[in-house]
């Protein structure tokens, strides 16, 4: 599986790239289509710094690209946390 390109914010508030990346880092190489509930949950607790007025990613397309890991882990849908 290939890493996500975001889109990155500027002048309005975006998730820390740099705990993005780290996290993903780490998750991704463990997301196979087989079920592993305790990845997914890993996946739905996933929390990052925001930052404001600087370089961000987009907190839409990581959620939603999160949402997309959290499935393909086998975990519950996720209600557009």
């Amino acid at each position: 599986m290939s890493g996500p390109v975001f889109r990155t914010t500027r002048w309005r508030t975006g998730y820390r790239v740099d705990e993005v990346d780290d996290f993903l880092a780490d998750v991704l190489p463990r997301v196979t289509d087989r079920p592993d509930p305790a990845l997914a949950e890993r996946i739905v607790q996933a929390r990052f710094a925001t930052v404001h007025f600087g370089a961000g990613y987009d907190m839409g397309d990581v959620d939603t690209y999160l949402d997309e890991l959290v499935r393909r882990a086998g975990g519950p849908p996720t209600s557009g946390a």
